[in-house]
């Protein structure tokens, strides 16, 4: 899989240090754009000035960013992403003695001329922003930058910004960097641009670029990590944060029964959703249906889902999260129904290179009727395995680990990271915004076996309701009478079985101290709406989480 898929280019100090490109650096932009690269121009250089000086270079890029970042010319047309810098500054500007260019939106001057321009743009009154280029001074509409005209161009083509390179050399390109998976400045670029890029060329301008494009980090043999782009997984016992990169790696995240694996995997995808990665959630036992409250979560669950092959194609088509709630599937329709999802997800990668990341919690469940290279283009990319026990997860996919989070038994959110190389990392895991529903699914409607189920009793022993499974025993909690409430709550009955039974220590703890409320007010209808609420918002509304999104063929 071709993880990158567009390349942005500065012009001017970046692509030549003045006159044409050299042709071998065109040749080369061809060559990889016919190889299924976009490569993009985004330059601060005004349309009509950049035809009259470089007839014929824009014939070499699928779309040119113009007046750093205020004009968008694709196949289809140009057109203006700004409203014009009003014209009475370009006025005083004159009237001050101002060489002045105008373009379609922005205006530009020389940038030893900022104190003139700064004292027009504040006496006018304007919100106009000066932005340097080298020597350069650009006047564009506030908010406009080389960034924001970057992200439209790649709206237009369909890439997502995670999958795209940009290359510059001058102040005006912070922006532009700022926005792509992996900036990088040319050798011959301001100390400041360099100290920002994730990646500094060993080569200046063109020559700088042809190594690039003719290089490992384009063709994937060395991977670079942005540091701008992290997970954070919690912090050491010195209050140090402990992080993962957000993309293009595999974490194994492991541990016991009860050991907290789902709740961090939860950390990791707010974060991933947070950063605009596109994510597809394969979640067996419904753990993860609270994530469809994030805004751009789709979540599908229910007996009948969409097809493997229509979810393959949501999770590729953007930079939103497809959620695959598993858990009412009986478990050879579970697998059968991923048999024909690995295939699927193999072609969508190949061409889009999303979803950024696929997460799979039981993957100790996951089989692979796949040959070597499907199962590259399936699971390259970002990687997220969920497992109690690691060691039977298929060997094609635990090879592909490279950062492992143990957890400790018994909840205490205490971890170990073992990176690919170094110490291991001792650390407590952070807290996670959406909250997390053990099993809802299997825990509201699976039928308890005769020697778990509750038995609602009044005080003489009379039985008043049985409850099978969460659901029963929430209905019954809502209409148990006072006495039945007083019996169970004063001897701690709800708090131990939730404990025993369904191992919920945090909701018993809770429940425990509800039930401590009616010895301290002595108000059985009180803490009867105390229980119902703590444990019917655990977990049977969760259970009423609809699906979001469009729903799919």
């Amino acid at each position: 899989m071709s993880w990158y898929r567009a390349v942005a280019l500065d012009l001017d100090g970046t692509l030549t240090a003045g006159g044409w490109p050299a042709e071998t650096l065109l040749r080369q932009i061809d060559r990889v754009r016919s190889d299924g690269l976009r490569v993009l121009l985004v330059t601060g250089r005004i349309l009509s000035q950049l035809d009259v000086e470089f007839p014929g270079l824009a014939d070499h890029f699928d779309v040119v960013v113009a007046e750093n970042g205020c004009v968008l010319r694709t196949t289809a047309g140009s057109r203006t992403l700004a409203e014009p810098v009003d014209d009475t500054l370009l006025q005083r500007l004159h009237a001050a003695g101002l060489l002045v260019r105008r373009g379609e939106v922005l205006l530009d001057t020389y940038a030893g001329s900022d104190h003139v321009v700064l004292d027009a743009v504040e006496s006018l009154g304007l919100d106009v922003q000066l932005v340097r280029n080298r020597n350069a001074l650009m006047l564009l509409p506030a908010g406009v930058t080389k960034g924001t005209g970057l992200r439209e161009a790649l709206a237009e083509l369909g890439i997502s910004p995670h999958n795209t390179i940009a290359v510059g050399d001058a102040e005006n390109d912070h922006a532009m960097l700022a926005v792509a998976g992996l900036g990088v400045a040319v050798a011959n670029a301001v100390e400041s641009l360099r100290r920002r890029a994730d990646l500094v060329l060993d080569a200046p301008d063109g020559t700088g670029v042809l190594g690039l494009l003719q290089g490992p980090v384009l063709g994937g043999e060395r991977r670079v990590s942005s540091p701008r782009h992290r997970l954070v997984l919690g912090h050491t016992p010195d209050g140090r944060p402990v992080t993962v990169p957000s993309s293009r790696t595999c974490v194994l995240v492991t541990g016991g029964t009860e050991s907290g694996k789902s709740d961090v995997t939860g950390l990791l995808v707010e974060q991933l959703v947070a950063q605009a990665y596109a994510v597809l959630v394969v979640d067996p036992e419904g753990d993860h249906l609270t994530l469809g409250s994030l805004r751009t979560v789709s979540a599908f669950t229910g007996p009948s889902l969409p097809g493997p092959t229509a979810v393959a194609t949501s999770a590729s088509a953007g930079d939103g999260t497809v959620l695959l709630d598993l858990s009412h599937l009986p478990a050879e329709a579970r697998a059968t129904y991923l048999d024909e999802l690995w295939p699927a997800l193999a072609v969508a990668r190949a061409a889009t290179s999303r979803p950024h990341w696929l997460v799979l919690e039981e993957a100790h469940d996951v089989r692979l009727p796949l040959t070597g290279p499907e199962i590259g283009a399936a699971f390259d990319g970002g990687l997220c395995l969920v497992s109690y026990r690691a060691e039977d997860i298929e060997p094609a996919l635990l090879e592909r680990v490279e950062w492992e989070v143990s957890l400790s038994e018994g909840g205490s959110r205490e971890a170990l990271l073992i990176p690919p190389a170094g110490e291991r990392v001792p650390f407590r895991a952070g807290a996670r915004s959406t909250p997390h529903v053990r099993h809802w699914h299997k825990y509201l409607d699976a039928e308890l076996s005769d020697d778990l189920v509750f038995t609602f009793r009044t005080g003489d022993g009379a039985v008043q309701a049985r409850a099978t499974n969460l659901r029963d025993f929430v209905a019954a909690l809502e209409t148990a009478s006072a006495e039945v409430v007083q019996f169970h709550a004063g001897r701690g009955d709800f708090s131990r079985w939730l404990a025993g039974v369904y191992r919920d220590h945090v909701l018993a703890s809770l429940v425990a101290t509800a039930e401590h409320d009616l010895v301290a007010h002595g108000d059985p209808a009180r803490t009867q709406r105390l229980l119902v609420e703590l444990v019917g918002g655990r977990y049977r509304s969760a259970g009423q989480v609809e699906p979001v999104g469009t729903p799919l063929a």
